[in-house]
């Protein structure tokens, strides 16, 4: 079977469970993978740190690039009607939105090139990582390549950008995956002819990490939290809850694993809070030294008000480590968790709440137990990255029988 993975960047910090995914299919499968930006820029430490060092991935970043034009070339002679096709699809679809139509025009000639190499290595299958900008690509590789399978994946980030493409790309796909049920009666609901091909998939992770991290000794007190620092992952809401906690406990800690733009702001949220004793912003960890801060913990939490977060993996991580977990409502979020049984589910934004309910499970080592227990033997269930890339491998060998 060859598969290639089209994304708009790899690796990524924020995106761990991509490179997971990608590196158990790619040892049954031949993998490639084609990304529309350019590389990130720790690309060759993140790497290194994920284990990708062997995967072929592919960058088209630059607009001006040789190679691509001649890949344009080479299709404006082969089937010079897709290439306007192609132009005024984008103008009637996009107009309304002009940065949603430049951007897409910017990515046409990529997508060009990345059918020459789809063409060149004789992909079997294509999956696409996301909707929006990827889905212009596989509406053309469909367009000249229609022998090529592809298959799209979609989350709530893609219902909220609801990239005019991103349904012309489903109407090809043999299949529609998301990560959970509930998603996927979203999508059903909003594209009713579809429904026979949208298949929830979860993600997965890497148990055998975590299990391996289980037996840490506790730092007592210690709350982590995790997540790229923008105002939607809610850091300022643990940090304001924190500020009550520590009233109570004086000897609890906070420590938040992340970084992004957000970080100033939440820098001078701790010290005017008169935090900065007992509050760390740790900044970017390979996920090695993550999983071995949060193994430390007590506690995790995760007060994301992102409307696009479906399920966090990095929940599915820390209930791996055998922690119990507070965190908001998200789509599908019981899937996950099961409230006040692997942990609590507390409303968006509710300072007061997440206070009750780290202080609840900081005082009583039992009940921290108990969920962490449950935690543990859910994700083995139905989380292990094992189960979840033997459902995708089928679905594709499925594909390619049929």
């Amino acid at each position: 079977m060859r598969l290639a993975y089209l994304t708009m960047q790899m690796p990524v910090p924020s995106e761990t469970f991509l490179v997971v995914e990608v590196r158990h299919l790619a040892k049954v499968a031949e993998m490639q993978i084609f990304c529309l930006r350019k590389p990130h820029p720790r690309h060759q430490e993140m790497v290194w740190e994920e284990n990708v060092s062997e995967l072929p991935i592919h960058f088209f970043p630059y607009f001006f690039s040789v190679r691509l034009w001649k890949d344009v070339g080479y299709w404006l002679r082969a089937n010079p009607v897709v290439f306007w096709h192609m132009l005024w699809l984008l103008t009637q679809l996009c107009w309304k939105k002009p940065k949603i139509w430049l951007l897409s025009m910017a990515v046409l000639p990529k997508s060009f090139s990345i059918a020459r190499r789809v063409e060149s290595s004789k992909i079997d299958i294509v999956h696409a990582a996301w909707g929006h900008y990827p889905a212009v690509t596989l509406v053309l590789l469909k367009k000249l390549l229609p022998d090529v399978h592809i298959t799209l994946a979609l989350g709530a980030y893609d219902r909220l950008i609801r990239h005019p493409m991103t349904a012309l790309a489903a109407n090809h796909a043999a299949y529609i995956l998301t990560q959970n049920p509930a998603s996927a009666e979203l999508i059903k609901n909003e594209w009713p002819q579809l429904a026979a091909r949208v298949i929830p998939v979860m993600r997965g992770i890497e148990t055998e990490k975590t299990d391996r991290l289980r037996t840490v000794e506790k730092i007592r007190g210690l709350i982590v939290s995790s997540g790229r620092l923008v105002p939607e992952k809610g850091h300022q809401v643990v940090i304001e809850a924190f500020k009550r906690i520590h009233a109570v406990s004086p000897h609890s800690r906070l420590l938040i694993l992340g970084e992004g733009p957000y970080q100033a702001a939440l820098e001078a949220q701790i010290h005017r809070l008169g935090l900065h004793d007992s509050v760390v912003l740790a900044g970017h960890l390979s996920q090695k030294a993550a999983f071995e801060q949060m193994a430390a913990a007590e506690v995790f939490v995760l007060a994301t008000e992102a409307a696009y977060e479906n399920l966090p993996n990095v929940l599915k991580e820390a209930m791996g480590l055998g922690l119990p977990v507070v965190t908001t409502p998200t789509l599908g979020i019981e899937t996950l968790i099961e409230n006040e049984v692997t942990g609590y589910i507390v409303p968006r934004g509710d300072v007061e709440a997440i206070k009750n309910a780290v202080l609840r499970l900081l005082q009583d080592q039992a009940l921290r137990d108990f969920m962490g227990q449950n935690s543990v033997a859910q994700i083995h269930e139905r989380f292990s990255v094992e189960q979840t890339t033997r459902q995708r491998l089928a679905l594709y060998q499925q594909l390619l029988e049929d």
